[in-house]
């Protein structure tokens, strides 16, 4: 399976699809419709356009957030082919990404963070360019845009912004007017939301925006223990961090500088989660982008075949299970 996967071709992405469909399955049979969220305005706006077309219907918000995870997935596939993350990955990734979605039930619904994982895919595709992009003030200026806007959503989310410094560093050569066009990017969303709330008197958001939390909740139920899903999910990053090790001896300078802006992503993504407050059910979600990465190296591990394909087959029938019996067991 892990070979079949790493092909590109379309028979390969048919097979994705129907793993798709039996991860998914379960959160399909048992839809949940997304509630507003107190004082994420822009969130809340989203979920008023989208509940006109959608009906507000708990299944037609379901199968629409298993369609973007679907997107995510092929996306982070994209990202990591076109940049060469990996000697040889196809598919993989997706699979992973899927499969790492599927272990806690809230990340399969729709909400906030799923729309800000498009905003960082984004991002992080742009910033792993930054070595040979033609045009590096207007792509550095679209990516300090785009972390900006992500943190409209959600104040945590802002320490997003401690990325796009790092990717410079690693990626670019010092000019300052780079970085000043980083920050114009940075200031741009807010300058013009600030903006609309002068012109309108309606400032009263910005206190709630403001509000920090503390949360460890990763809306995790069934028979499966907590504590046995984060300990499986580690060894899977594990694992997945032994492979990148390794691999590494084969990947080019900049490459080994992208490995170390998803490390930081990845960093980033554990503090947004433990600050962000537990109202945001998917704030945790924002965490799984970084982590397929790192983790889906274990089952690229090409020095070892027998490690590699424990690695897959035991993290599909784990979550497997995690996902029928948060629905059928409990």
């Amino acid at each position: 399976m892990v070979k079949i996967l790493k092909d590109s071709g379309l028979g390969t992405v048919v097979i994705v699809l129907f793993l798709a469909m039996l991860l998914k399955l379960p959160f399909l049979l048992h839809p949940v419709a997304p509630a507003a969220v107190a004082d994420h305005v822009l969130y809340n706006l989203i979920l008023t356009g989208t509940g006109f077309v959608l009906a507000k219907s708990a299944a037609a918000y379901t199968t629409f957030s298993i369609i973007l995870l679907l997107g995510q997935a092929f996306y982070l596939s994209h990202i990591c082919s076109k940049h060469k993350m990996y000697p040889k990955s196809g598919y993989l990734p997706a699979v992973m990404y899927l499969m790492l979605t599927s272990v806690a039930p809230n990340l399969n619904y729709f909400g906030e963070t799923l729309i800000v994982n498009w905003i960082l895919l984004r991002v992080l595709d742009i910033m792993f360019g930054f070595s040979h992009t033609p045009d590096p003030r207007k792509t550095i200026f679209n990516a300090g845009m785009l972390l900006a806007f992500a943190g409209i959503f959600q104040i945590t989310f802002l320490c997003f912004f401690l990325l796009l410094p790092v990717a410079m560093v690693m990626l670019r050569p010092f000019h300052p007017a780079e970085w000043a066009v980083a920050f114009m990017g940075y200031f741009t969303p807010y300058y013009f939301l600030w903006g609309v709330m002068f012109v309108t008197n309606s400032l009263h958001p910005v206190a709630g925006w403001l509000h920090l939390g503390f949360s460890t909740s990763l809306g995790i139920h069934g028979r499966v223990p907590w504590s046995v899903i984060i300990a499986c999910v580690g060894i899977f990053i594990a694992a997945g961090l032994y492979g990148t090790q390794q691999n590494m001896t084969l990947s080019n300078i900049y490459i080994r500088r992208n490995w170390t802006v998803v490390m930081f992503y990845f960093i980033i993504s554990l503090l947004a989660g433990f600050t962000t407050d537990a109202s945001v059910s998917t704030s945790w979600g924002i965490l799984l982008p970084a982590a397929t990465i790192i983790a889906s190296n274990g089952p690229l591990f090409e020095k070892s075949k027998w490690f590699s394909n424990f690695i897959f087959y035991f993290t599909l029938v784990f979550v497997s299970i995690v996902a029928i019996t948060a629905h059928f067991g409990k």
